[in-house]
């Protein structure tokens, strides 16, 4: 069976939702908005009806359009489902006929649901689908920069076929995209990671991230506070204190490069890890329940933040301890001067490093 049929079809298949609409208020016990508003509704519903039945079949989108934005009913969805199929919006009206059956009064003729239905299984045929998972609650998803609303999303969302963009936003995380071929038929299970914003307070903000395309890594902010040393009085520098310094800066630094570039191997395992099970399982592999690939690929990711963070505390270590030195060596003549120092760490996803001023 077709889906487009003649006008006069698609004008009787109207005429049965709009008496669907216009039954007593105990055929429809649906959830509204009250006074003003839910009049407003009634009122552009009328007048949607009685534009498609004069043939303005865009003004009376329009209207439905109106009334649909002050209130939700399946009612109204069914008749801009009908007029979207006459317009050629498939993608529309298979969200307003799946609206419409899922929200179908319960006292409703058996009928008009099963008409429904049908009409939801047609229109359905002519799009694709998308079930979106989204590794945080609470994040604003977007299809094409359309937003649908925050995470987790319940229900399937219904595109047309084609490259479409997925995208989710949350504050505290880096935005993240992915890019669909979409086909027409199953839903896709398409998977965003969102990856924490990891910030170093309160002079320096460092964003830790995994390279694209890997899954999120439990990160948490760790605040790293500037050092300031005063500058030690005293009568000349002690050669044991400067020699001990030295060494343990020494030790520090070596340990912070080895800490580092272990970290960088764990991520590009990771990475490579991650290509190969998207090149398996598409971009869903891990949706579902975890294989034994997504289980290594997950403690990788846990390994690589641990070394980040144990190299960037040897890093900061290894500042201070030289701070520290270096000032003794300099205030231990006796000089009056005020002196002090500031080390704050920096760490990339290549690396870690460090950055020390002062004044003397």
């Amino acid at each position: 069976m077709k889906l487009h049929r003649s006008l006069h079809g698609i004008s009787a298949a109207l005429t049965l939702f709009a008496v669907l609409a216009a039954g007593p208020a105990a055929a429809r016990p649906q959830a509204g908005p009250l006074g003003a508003e839910a009049q407003q509704a009634d009122e552009q519903f009328k007048r949607g009806r009685a534009l498609y039945q004069s043939g303005k079949i865009h003004e009376a989108h329009e209207a439905l359009k109106a009334a649909w934005s002050l209130k939700r009913s399946y009612d109204i969805a069914a008749n801009l489902g009908t007029i979207e199929l006459q317009l050629g919006m498939p993608r529309d009206a298979a969200e307003h006929f799946a609206y419409c059956i899922r929200t179908f009064a319960a006292t409703g003729p058996k009928k008009q649901l099963e008409e429904a239905k049908r009409r939801f299984e047609d229109t359905r045929r002519q799009v694709g689908a998308l079930a979106i998972r989204v590794n945080v609650d609470g994040a604003e998803v977007l299809v094409d920069g359309r937003s649908l609303g925050r995470t987790p999303l319940g229900d399937e969302v219904y595109v047309d076929p084609g490259a479409r963009k997925v995208e989710a936003r949350l504050a505290g995380y880096e935005p993240a995209a992915v890019t669909v071929q979409v086909v027409k038929g199953p839903a896709q299970v398409v998977t965003v990671a969102l990856v924490a914003v990891v910030t170093v307070t309160p002079t320096a903000a460092t964003s830790v991230a995994v390279g694209a395309g890997t899954p999120p890594v439990a990160t948490t902010a760790t605040a790293v506070p500037s050092a300031t040393a005063p500058l030690p009085m005293a009568r000349g520098p002690s050669t044991a204190v400067l020699v001990s310094g030295g060494a343990l800066t020494g030790m520090a630094l070596v340990m912070g490069t080895a800490f580092a570039v272990v970290s960088n191997g764990k991520a590009s395992d990771a990475t490579a890890k991650n290509l190969g099970l998207v090149k398996v399982g598409g971009p869903e592999a891990c949706s579902t329940a975890p294989a034994a690939g997504c289980r290594d690929l997950t403690d990788l990711l846990k390994a690589r933040a641990t070394l980040a963070q144990a190299s960037l505390g040897s890093f900061v270590g290894a500042g201070i301890m030289a701070a520290a030195t270096v000032i003794y060596g300099l205030a231990a003549p006796g000089s009056e001067r005020k002196a002090g120092v500031r080390a704050v760490p920096m760490v990339t996803g290549h690396g870690a490093g460090l950055s020390v001023d002062g004044s003397f």
